[in-house]
């Protein structure tokens, strides 16, 4: 249901100057409701890799290379 991160970095570098992006990448078995609940507590958005089902060590890797080729695409 969230978007997905590569809409949501196109998005936030197209419409702002941002400098620093965080990510954080959930365990194997997902982030539980009270872990995405206190996420979003502290002003985390909450974004998907998509349907495909990664493990930590893929999707951090892929989460990595969406953020930096979106960045090299509209420098």
């Amino acid at each position: 249901k969230a978007p997905t991160l590569l809409e949501k970095v196109q998005t936030d570098l197209r419409s702002a100057d941002i400098l620093d992006v965080t990510l954080m990448v959930g365990p194997e078995g997902g982030w539980t409701p009270n872990e995405i609940t206190d996420a979003i507590s502290a002003d985390c958005e909450v974004v998907s890799l998509g349907c495909a089902i990664l493990r930590s060590v893929t999707a951090s890797i892929t989460a990595l290379s969406l953020v930096t080729a979106t960045r090299e695409l509209l420098k």
